[in-house]
C-alpha cells in the first residue's frame, strides 16, 4: 500500500507561558492526533488525542526537549493535508517504535507534518482543515504508444518491465551493472523512497536520494516484497556489504528454490523461552527487536546449506551493511505457526511463535 501522501496547511503558534505540544481544534467535528518524535530507542509515533470542537488538547506537558515534532490529524467528514514525514500508524490507540517496516509489523505507513520549534518550549497548532485546491490545467495529450501484440505482448506480460523514465546514458553515475537478485521492499523516508535488493552476500540500495527517478521508486513499492528481478543500473559507490545504486530498470525474473521458505518466514515472531525477543521478517529484512526496541537490522541471503556446517537445505546467512554479520541460520516450521531457526554450529533451535 501506499502511503497517503499530502502537503500541510496549519497554523503554528505559541504563547509566551505555553511550555506544551498543543492541538486546538477549530471545526465542528472532533479531530484525533498523531504525534511522531526521535525518543532514545529511535523515531517513535503515538496516537491518538481525540480534540473536540473548539477546544485544545496537551499531547506533550512541559518544556519541550526537542528541537522538531510531528503529527498527523484525521477527522470524519474533514480533511487534512499531510507532508511526507512518514511514521507508523494504527487505527487503534498506539505507540510504536521505529518509523520502518510498517507494514510488516502490521501498521499502516502515513505521512506527518513537521513541527519546528526554532528554541521556543512550547507550541500550540491549529488543527486547520485542507482548502480546496484549484483544478490543475490539462496536460498536452502525448502520443499515443503503438500497442504491443502477439508474442511481444505475452512477453511484456510475462516480464512486467518498470515503467519507462528518461534517463542519462548507462555508466553516468558509476560502473553500469545488470544482476538478478531478490527484491526485499521499499520504504518511504522523509521526502523520498529508497529500495533494497540482495544479491549473494550484497545489500544493493537504490534511493530518490541518489538520482533514482521516483517514478521508477514509486513503481518498485507496488512490487511485491521477495520478487526475484533482474535490475539493471550504475553501480555509485558501496562500503561494508552495501552498495548504493541509480536504478534505471528491473524486470521480472520469475522465482527461485528459496521462494516458499521465504514467503513462510514473513511476519512477526516471538521466542518461546523470553516474549521479550522477537524478530521481525519483512522481505529480506531480519529485525532482531528486545523489548519492543530494535536491535540489530540485517538481510537473509539463501542459500543451500552453511560452509562448515553438517545439513543441507534452505538456508539464510544474515548480512549487514557494514559486513561483518557472520551468522548462517537453517528454519524450519515445525507446525503451522511456529519457526525453528538452527544456527550454524549450535546445538539447539530458536524456537518462535507467529505474533502478527
Amino acid at each position: 500500500m501506499i502511503a497517503r501522501i499530502l502537503t500541510v496547511a496549519a497554523m503554528l503558534g505559541a504563547s509566551p507561558a505555553l511550555a506544551a505540544l498543543e492541538f486546538c481544534n477549530p471545526t465542528d467535528t472532533v479531530a484525533s492526533v498523531a504525534i511522531g518524535y526521535k525518543a532514545d530507542g529511535g523515531w517513535t509515533s503515538e496516537g491518538w488525542w481525540n480534540v473536540d470542537p473548539g477546544t485544545c488538547k496537551v499531547a506533550v506537558d512541559g518544556d519541550l526537549p526537542l528541537s522538531h515534532y510531528y503529527y498527523r490529524v484525521e477527522a470524519t467528514g474533514v480533511d487534512f493535508d499531510h507532508a511526507r514525514y512518514m511514521f507508523c500508524t494504527s487505527d487503534d490507540e498506539f505507540t510504536i517504535v521505529g518509523d520502518e517496516g510498517c507494514s510488516g509489523r502490521g501498521f499502516d505507513s502515513e505521512g506527518f507534518n513537521e513541527i519546528a520549534l526554532d528554541g521556543r518550549t512550547g507550541v500550540s497548532v491549529t488543527l486547520t482543515p485542507a482548502s480546496a485546491a484549484a483544478p490543475e490545467p490539462a496536460p498536452e495529450q502525448a502520443p499515443k504508444e503503438e500497442a504491443l501484440t502477439g508474442g511481444a505482448a505475452l512477453l511484456n506480460d510475462i516480464m512486467e518491465p518498470s515503467v519507462m523514465v528518461d534517463m542519462p546514458p548507462s555508466g553516468t553515475f558509476g560502473e553500469p551493472f545488470t544482476l538478478t537478485g531478490t527484491f526485499s521492499h521499499c520504504d518511504v523516508l522523509d521526502a523520498g523512497i529508497q529500495c533494497m535488493f540482495v544479491y549473494e552476500d550484497w545489500v544493493y540500495v537504490a534511493s530518490t536520494y541518489n538520482h533514482t527517478p521516483e517514478a521508477i521508486l514509486a513503481d518498485l513499492y507496488e512490487r511485491e516484497p521477495n520478487s526475484r528481478l533482474l535490475f539493471s543500473g550504475d553501480l555509485a559507490s558501496y562500503e561494508g556489504a552495501e552498495a548504493q545504486i541509480v536504478l534505471y530498470t528491473f524486470t521480472n525474473a520469475g522465482s527461485d528454490d528459496y521462494a516458499a521458505t521465504r514467503d513462510a518466514l514473513q511476519g512477526f515472531w516471538t521466542s518461546t523461552e523470553d516474549p521479550s525477543s522477537q524478530i521481525l521478517i519483512y522481505g529480506s529484512l531480519f529485525e532482531e527487536i528486545y523489548q519492543d526496541v530494535p536491535m540489530d537490522q540485517t538481510y537473509m541471503s539463501f542459500r543451500d546449506g552453511c560452509a562448515g556446517s553438517p545439513g543441507d537445505g534452505p538456508a539464510f546467512r544474515l548480512v549487514s551493511s557494514d559486513g561483518m554479520e557472520e551468522r548462517c541460520m537453517f528454519a524450519s516450521f515445525p507446525v503451522p505457526g511456529e519457526l525453528d531457526l538452527f544456527m550454524a554450529g549450535g546445538m539447539r533451535p530458536l524456537t518462535y511463535r507467529k505474533t502478527q
